[in-house]
């Protein structure tokens, strides 16, 4: 019989209620068990370790993070039950919020194998960059607190004292210089919450798209700019703005001319250098899909 695993994050974005989810887990029909995770990097540890043919993760990008680079290249099967704050793979994927209709597309068992991406040796399954985002995701981590709305609130506070970098991005087919807002290396389509960074994006095309905002001031005009394209964003048509660009690699390499903190699928990374190398792994991973 298929044997599952559930590795729980109980400290995940929107909270874990032990009831919902233990309702959610009833509805499984196959052999299952269920483990929580005590710190950063149990999960991976956990999925790593595990003779299931089925490890899902319960939590939010970081969880999936942990336990997608544990199985990728090895045949077993990731699912989800997205529980956090941004649930960019699971969104991409069609993952319902719900968990008990989560837990219904892992007992339809419909499997894919999707690509997967590295940063400087660190694998990422939805989305890594620099710039404004990274800066914002470090922020997010040092609050202590989860949700969207203290996203937004850090995103506004971190605006308006963001100072943009120039960015020489050399990719397959050209090499572009740019000062920029951010530079976002997509996998998937979106950073989460259905904010569709690269709308066109494919798990399984074996490239990467290269976003590329152009430098966006804290001024009255740009404000009006920035509220476009934050709309775009999730209207599925940022790719209209005048301020993005777009590229496609099967690798890239980012110098950038002052050192910043980075992020891999929103997780922030300090200190990764001056010099940051991308690179796709074409069908690596086996994922489960509604």
């Amino acid at each position: 019989m298929t044997r599952v695993l559930f590795i729980v994050n109980p400290i995940a974005g929107k909270g874990i209620v032990k009831s919902d989810l233990s309702s959610a887990f009833s509805r499984c029909r196959f052999d299952w068990t269920s483990v929580q995770t005590e710190y950063p990097g149990h999960a991976y540890e956990l999925a790593r370790s595990s003779d299931a043919d089925i490890i899902v993760a319960v939590g939010g990008d970081g969880t999936v993070n942990e336990v997608a680079r544990a199985l990728v290249g090895t045949g077993k099967v990731l699912g989800i039950v997205p529980r956090g704050s941004g649930n960019g793979l699971a969104l991409h994927l069609g993952y319902s919020l719900i968990p008990g209709r989560a837990v219904d597309s892992i007992n339809a068992g419909k499997v894919q194998t999707i690509d997967s991406a590295e940063f400087n040796g660190h694998p990422f399954f939805c989305t890594s960059g620099v710039g404004y985002d990274a800066f914002v995701s470090e922020r997010f981590a040092q609050v202590g607190k989860r949700g969207f709305k203290t996203y937004v609130e850090e995103a506004l506070k971190s605006w308006k004292n963001y100072k943009a970098a120039t960015y020489t991005i050399e990719m397959d087919d050209c090499t572009v210089k740019s000062r920029a807002m951010f530079v976002t290396v997509a996998n998937s389509n979106q950073w989460g919450n259905n904010g569709r960074i690269a709308p066109g994006a494919s798990l399984q095309d074996g490239l990467l798209d290269v976003v590329v905002v152009d430098e966006i001031g804290f001024d009255i005009l740009n404000i009006i700019n920035a509220s476009a394209l934050v709309a775009l964003l999730f209207a599925r048509k940022i790719d209209k703005a005048s301020k993005y660009h777009l590229y496609r690699s099967k690798k890239v390499r980012i110098t950038v001319s002052e050192e910043g903190p980075a992020h891999i699928d929103g997780d922030p990374i300090s200190n990764p250098g001056r010099e940051l190398r991308f690179s796709i792994w074409h069908s690596s991973l086996k994922v489960i899909v509604p």
